[in-house]
């Protein structure tokens, strides 16, 4: 599902009682109750306020057509397994006795209402309020038993940096072309080795050999690349190869490339040996994040390997 939508799942998540979205309602029933995790519940009908307040969104987003469709199968596919988490975390809070002030709630509330005024039209303020005290409750259990536990140390660090780095690397890429059988091919690539060792320059040895009509004037030159601006194959080997060294031969449907690069840079990257406050807590962030999520994802499977969860299929009438 995309980001854009998981603002709105966030927000209904916990907050269950929507008001009806058809005008002229049929006669209150009875509502089912669809899932239990623990001690807490959630009825049919709450969670299918939330499914079509996504559906909703999503339709109101992307025209009709295949990608709408593949984000309400994905809507379908993965909401139960989120409510499931939402309870688990509001078990969770009630096991350890995490009490919330309404203080705290109100204080959420006016930062809720000065950066998004919007919501207030949309929701109720008491059910506004519902849905800030579950989702503090929420982040106390998180950041009591997830983020207090997360530690970044500087060689994870510098090994984001490095990665990042590598991230907006540029080549300066040229190619010999063999429009031959693999056999052939390979063949060919170790003369091209040969020549290399020898002394004879690249441009040279393209001139002389390679299939490419456009080598006999620009000597194999392809130009300046960053990743993924090339074929996959081609870009998978191009950006693992070290300056002024020979590829092995890399096929395409053109035919098989020995690849070189004359020159690398790397704009706009950071010099990892010397960080800069600012660059340093950022590449630390991300580091931060990225545990952050694994962490989380680790913490709820392992409350549910432990749940007793029950989902209750409704009964055909």
């Amino acid at each position: 599902m995309p980001a854009r939508f998981w603002p709105l799942l966030m927000l209904l998540l916990g907050a269950f009682l929507l008001p009806a979205l058809q005008v002229g309602a049929a006669p209150q029933v009875i509502d089912r109750i669809f899932l239990i995790v623990n001690s807490q519940m959630m009825t049919q009908s709450e969670a299918e306020d939330i499914v079509n307040a996504l559906k909703a969104q999503i339709q109101q987003a992307i025209p009709e057509g295949p990608e709408r469709d593949r984000e309400f199968a994905e809507v379908d596919r993965t909401t139960v397994d989120s409510l499931i988490q939402e309870l688990l975390l509001l078990d969770r809070a009630r096991v350890l006795k995490i009490e919330i002030s309404n203080k705290e709630v109100d204080a959420q509330l006016d930062r809720i209402s000065e950066s998004n005024p919007q919501l207030l039209t949309v929701m109720p303020e008491s059910e506004l309020q519902s849905r800030i005290l579950k989702d503090l409750k929420k982040q106390r259990v998180l950041s009591r038993e997830v983020d207090s536990k997360i530690r970044v140390e500087g060689t994870e660090i510098q090994a984001a940096c490095r990665t990042h780095r590598q991230s907006l690397r540029q080549i300066s890429l040229s190619q010999i072309l063999f429009r031959t059988s693999e056999t052939e091919a390979q063949n060919r690539a170790q003369e091209v080795r040969t020549a290399l060792t020898a002394g004879k320059a690249f441009s040279a040895i393209a001139r002389e050999v390679s299939d490419d009509p456009g080598a006999k004037k620009n000597g194999g030159v392809l130009g300046k690349f960053q990743q993924g601006q090339l074929l996959p194959a081609i870009d998978q080997a191009a950006f693992t190869l070290p300056v002024a060294q020979p590829s092995e031969l890399v096929q395409s449907q053109f035919g098989f490339h020995v690849l070189f690069i004359t020159e690398e840079a790397f704009p706009n990257a950071p010099d990892c040996a010397n960080l800069s406050a600012e660059q340093s807590d950022a590449l630390a962030n991300s580091v931060y994040q990225q545990k952050r999520t694994g962490a989380i994802q680790a913490y709820l499977t392992e409350l549910r390997q432990s749940a007793r969860i029950t989902i209750k299929q409704a009964s055909s009438e």
